[in-house]
């Protein structure tokens, strides 16, 4: 952090971008072309449980004794803060739950199909109300699962539009429950009545799985705590199922003995293991519902003209054709999902208990032998599912866990040819467990991930439609060839090519990144929509539900926001007046100085800096930084670059004995001055109110007008900071650089890289008109088209004000198509990733602002965030920087390094500094015969579309 001024006249050797240089030579990495998401610890918001648990007046109190041993054993801690999340272990108590009752269903299932053969035996006929025995199971799932994808719509609507999620967990939860319990009473008599309630406790088990996946986005927006949580849940669930299975197996073996025959013992271990379940599942569901989760406010009101009763099915119509159009990944994943076992786990169930009762001929001892080996198994691949996902991402760990249960699924068909063959079911079950433990977390973590934020209920819901539209279909395809005498090892066979197809149309997803990029906006900005919709403070009070919300009219209904209205410019123009400012702002420096004297990362650097001097705080990060790169091993990256060139058999000219040489340069790009209105937490060259003193001298300025005078290859004026209009050079150099370009019939494009706020600023009142008059180029930084997300980067009011600046310059006619004007957006993602496609995302970017608020602009720029400064800090701190460094270095890319030397960008050559003055050089193109000093954060440059002040460089 040198002063400006002694930077631009004595550049010192370092591994940081310099503030001021020659493009190709000359690149600073600024605020308002890189401004990385805030910390977590500085910009964590409260998740919605989070929220929803501080705001519950709890009228009614869990018993301390209830909690100590009840609840205990399910607590779970968010990962990042360590704080205990009630939600979160309402979820584990739910998994809990489930599990026995999805066990459950085999003993009984067992028993059914049995006491079915038995009936149509006494019958003297291979078949049972028209079906073989063999077949009563699946037929039983095509019920469930068609008339679940049928009305789950009007479950969704019911759940989105109203505030009954809570009411509706709780109803589903009782019915499956009694449902499970009336089981008890199954007999050679009885058998088709429980047959049905199996049915309608089937039913009932998708509704709640519907409710509970509404609940489950509201944990966390972040998917590394989303992949903690959800692996906690499955083990959770994986560990009671198991011990339930543990209990059966002990009492059924003791039955094989003593009973009369393999159906008594049957019957007996099926009616156990319904009233464990049943009892286990009243226990956990009453608790988790009673006194952990919370109610939640209707997301929406029922749009004008539709009812209840058809909007979910016009909703899901409506959701469908939006996802379709404007989500890439999630619609693919979507369509994977009608080929996966997701929404037909009982499917699967279904069909392996028929195949390992009728094929294998095991007992129901044995089939219970063989699901505990898998539920112990699964608690492996919910950990390796954890470790994965953080590893590879969710996207690619549900790939690979999909692909291996289908290879298990081909295994089994094609070696377990009969009785003769069962013990190769149990290692074949235990390489199952591994691969359902891994897939299910892996799917949970991807889903959160990618839908966007505000829309869970809605998303979800047709996420769980997509999967019931075909889980019924190979219960179908195994019930006709069962019907038909077809070998029943290939009717099995089905399941592995539904996975396998599955597993091959996520490959048409794309980009991870890009996905969760895509939806990261929403966040946000569902959190301040939550807010509003609950009223926060007094919606959870039990004793007085509200029914409205803070945007009612007073008619007890929701104000309708923009989206879905049909006239859309009459709404554009009203959300031009919300966003608009009127008469004089106020400057915004006095509030960013407040911030920062109540952030405490500002006070620590402040002490440090007062202690040791901004040169022994630099000096002192960048040692830091170097140990920590070395720490991680991450490679030098012109050996890198050099090695590269040797695999590919490339000969690149601008590389000589390891060094980097420049072309001519083309860009002057000078950084002006530190000083800036904002204080961005990522800013990487930390500009602030309070580096006033950090800016460029008239000296300099006229000094860096001669060079480009003298440089004939320099076509652009790039002018940054900071804030570089508040620098009294800013407008010389403009005048100065405009007016002898005209003279000497120069084509030269000045940038001006804007925050935007600064328009506002007191005496800056005329400044569009004066960047208008001099034809320059404005290239402004809006990380972000929501108001949250921008805020928790750049501080409060920014994005109020950014969007009040952008209506000036379009009223200036920067921006519109017929005009020579340009304005152009910058984009950086918000965390340790890379930026999704350019081009896509700009498309995103014209069709939000647009419609939300009338801005017109000419293109996006995305820029890669910089493993340095403040950026660095936030890696660290988080745990990160290896994972981040390894992705730049994995997905390195040489044709963004020969765009940056061939003069076409500025990218590496930012690193490069020499201890002269710029008074010892005549025309910048003396710098070529010295090589471009590179470094780690090189990387940065180079991986995937590449990084420049100009955006993607390949």
């Amino acid at each position: 952090m040198a002063n400006i001024q002694k930077t631009l006249e004595a550049v010192e050797v370092s591994d940081d971008p310099p503030q001021a240089a020659a493009a190709n030579g000359a690149s600073s990495d600024n605020d308002s072309s890189s401004a990385p998401a805030s910390s977590a610890k500085l910009s964590r918001k409260l998740s919605i449980s989070e929220m929803a648990s501080a705001s519950s007046t709890r009228r009614i109190v869990t018993p301390k004794w209830l909690s100590c041993w009840l609840e205990f054993p399910f607590r779970i801690k968010n990962n990042q803060t360590g704080e205990y999340v009630e939600e979160a272990t309402a979820h584990a108590m739910d998994y809990s739950a489930r599990g026995p009752i999805n066990q459950c269903g085999g003993f009984v299932g067992s028993a059914m199909i049995r006491l079915a053969a038995v009936k149509a035996m006494k019958a003297g006929t291979s078949t049972i109300y028209g079906m073989k025995p063999s077949s009563v199971l699946t037929v039983a799932s095509l019920i469930v699962n068609i008339s679940a994808g049928v009305t789950m719509p009007f479950v969704g609507a019911l759940v989105d539009h109203t505030d009954h999620r809570k009411i509706m967990g709780t109803v589903s939860a009782f019915i499956m429950t009694v449902a499970v319990a009336v089981q008890i009473a199954i007999s050679e008599d009885t058998w088709l009545a429980v047959w049905i309630f199996e049915i309608i406790g089937g039913y009932f088990l998708i509704m709640h799985q519907v409710c509970t996946m509404a609940y489950l986005p509201d944990l966390t927006h972040e998917s590394a705590e989303m992949g903690h949580y959800t692996a906690r849940f499955m083990m959770d669930q994986y560990l009671v199922q198991a011990c339930f299975t543990l209990v059966i197996i002990l009492v059924s073996t003791y039955w094989d003995y003593v009973d009369d025959g393999v159906i008594a013992s049957t019957i007996a271990t099926a009616r156990l293991s319904a009233g464990i379940a049943a009892g286990i599942g009243f226990v956990l569901f009453t608790y988790a519902w009673t006194f952990l989760f919370r109610k939640r406010p209707k997301l929406r009101s029922i749009p004008e003209g539709s009812n209840i009763f058809t909007t979910g099915f016009r909703q899901i119509a409506i959701t469908t054709k939006h996802v379709f159009r404007k989500y890439r990944a999630l619609r693919w994943f979507m369509i994977a999902l009608l080929f996966s076992p997701e929404a037909g786990a009982g499917v699967v169930l279904s069909i392996s208990v028929t195949f390992l009762t009728f094929y294998v001929r095991m007992t129901v001892t044995e089939i219970a032998i063989v699901s505990i080996i898998m539920l112990f198994c699964n608690v492996p691949g919910a950990l390796i599912s954890r470790f994965m996902c953080r590893k590879i991402n969710p996207l690619n760990s549900f790939r690979c866990a999909v692909m291996i249960n289908a290879m298990v699924n081909a295994l089994i068909a094609g070696t377990v040819s009969g009785p003769e063959k069962k013990n190769l079911v149990y290692p074949y079950a235990a390489m199952a467990g591994v691969a359902f433990g891994w897939m299910f977390p892996s799917q949970r973590t991807l889903t959160v991930a990618i839908i966007p934020k505000g829309q869970e209920t809605e998303m979800m819901g047709l996420v769980s439609f997509f999967g019931q539209i075909l889980g019924w279909l190979p219960a179908l395809i195994f019930t006709i060839m069962n019907e038909n005498g077809v070998d029943m090892r290939w009717s099995l066979s089905i399941v592995g090519y539904f996975l396998a197809t599955s597993c091959c149309l996520t490959f048409f997803c794309g980009s991870y990144e890009d996905a969760v990029q895509l939806v990261a906006h929403t966040s946000d900005a569902y959190l301040k929509e939550y807010s509003r919709n609950s009223g926060v403070d007094n919606f959870f009070d039990e004793e007085q539900i509200k029914d409205g919300n803070d945007d009612s009219d007073g008619s007890g209904t929701n104000t309708p926001s923009i989206e879905g209205k049909e006239d859309g410019i009459d709404h554009i123009e009203a959300k031009r007046k919300e966003w608009s400012l009127d008469g004089p702002s106020s400057s915004l420096i006095p509030e960013v100085i407040e911030q920062m004297e109540t952030d405490t990362e500002f006070q620590e650097l402040a002490k440090k800096i007062s202690k040791i001097g901004v040169d022994g705080m630099t000096k002192e990060e960048r040692a830091e930084r170097r140990r920590a790169l070395e720490d991680i091993g991450v490679p030098n990256f012109m050996k890198f670059v050099v090695a590269k060139d040797d695999e590919e058999n490339v000969q690149d000219s601008h590389i000589q004995n390891n060094r980097l040489y420049r072309s001519h340069p083309t860009i002057l790009q000078l950084n002006i001055g530190l000083y800036c209105n904002q204080a961005c937490t990522h800013c990487h060259v930390e500009s602030s109110p309070l580096r006033k003193e950090e800016t460029m001298s008239a000296n300099v300025a006229a000094r860096c007008l001669e060079l480009l005078q003298n440089t004939p290859t320099i076509d652009t004026l790039d002018l940054t900071g900071g804030a570089p209009e508040l620098n009294e050079q800013f407008r010389f150099l403009v005048k100065m650089a405009r007016q002898w370009a005209i003279e000497n019939e120069r084509k030269l494009i000045i940038i001006d890289r804007c925050n935007l706020t600064v328009l506002l600023e007191p005496n800056q009142e005329d400044l569009v008109n004066f960047l208008k008059e001099n034809q320059v180029k404005v290239v402004a930084s809006l990380p972000c088209y929501g108001e949250d997300n921008v805020d928790a980067q750049r501080g409060r009011g920014v994005f109020q004000r950014s969007i009040a600046a952008l209506h000036k310059l379009n009223e200036a006619g920067y921006g519109s198509s017929s005009s020579d004007l340009e304005l152009d957006l910058v984009y950086n993602p918000s965390g340790a990733f890379l930026p999704p496609s350019q081009e896509s995302l700009e498309g995103d970017y014209k069709r939000e602002l647009l419609d939300n608020f009338g801005i017109e602009f000419n293109n996006l720029i995305t820029i890669t965030n910089m493993p340095i400064k403040r950026f660095a800090d936030h890696l660290a701190k988080q745990g990160q920087m290896k994972e981040y460094m390894e992705l730049l270095v994995n997905n390195y890319n040489p044709q963004t390094l020969g765009m940056g030397i061939a003069g076409k960008s500025s990218e590496e050559s930012s690193s490069a500094k020499k201890k002269f003055s710029i008074f010892d050089i005549e025309c910048l193109t003396d710098l070529e015969k010295y090589s471009v000093l590179t470094d780690n954060h090189c990387f940065g440059c180079t991986a995937g579309s590449g990084s420049s002040c100009q955006g993607a460089t390949a």
